[in-house]
């Protein structure tokens, strides 16, 4: 769903670098299978204070940046681990509300979330990769039913 020219100019020493910013800068969840011997990543999410335009917003809005399960690890419950506790993560942090961006072409992806109590709310941008454009779209959800009866 990404441009072939964004994805094959990634390298891995970079994205190390990237990767350790990101860890030190946003909180991380991580889910880990273990076999007995030895431990193994099948997914994680990254998230934090949300991204908004409206100060008074932002204090009270979080984000998952980043969500990510193994393919063959997708259909066994571990997203909605990994989106559940980033949730109460988000909310145990004050948030009030939360949202995703999603690639729009990634149905899978806007399922999942819808599943999980996350709707469309009608916002888009254009983000560039490589110099592609590749449109997002935003999912959103109160964190708590307080909010959310306000909302209404």
């Amino acid at each position: 769903m990404l441009p072939d020219t964004y994805l094959d100019q990634l390298r891995i020493r970079s994205l190390a670098r990237e990767w350790r910013r990101t860890i030190e800068t946003r909180h991380t969840i991580v889910a880990v299978e273990t076999d007995g011997k030895r431990e193994h990543v099948v997914g994680f999410a990254q998230l934090g204070r949300g991204r908004s335009q409206n100060p008074e917003w932002r204090r009270m809005l979080g984000e998952i940046h980043m969500l990510y399960v193994e393919p063959e690890r997708q259909s066994d419950g571990v997203g909605g681990a990994l989106l559940r506790a980033s949730m109460r993560a988000l909310e145990q942090s004050n948030m009030m509300w939360m949202h995703v961006w999603v690639l729009e072409d990634n149905l899978s992806a806007r399922r999942f979330y819808e599943r999980h109590g996350l709707q469309a709310d009608g916002r888009s941008r254009i983000d560039r990769f490589h110099g592609q454009q590749v449109r997002v779209v935003r999912y959103a959800r109160a964190l708590n039913s307080l909010w959310e009866a306000v909302v209404r």
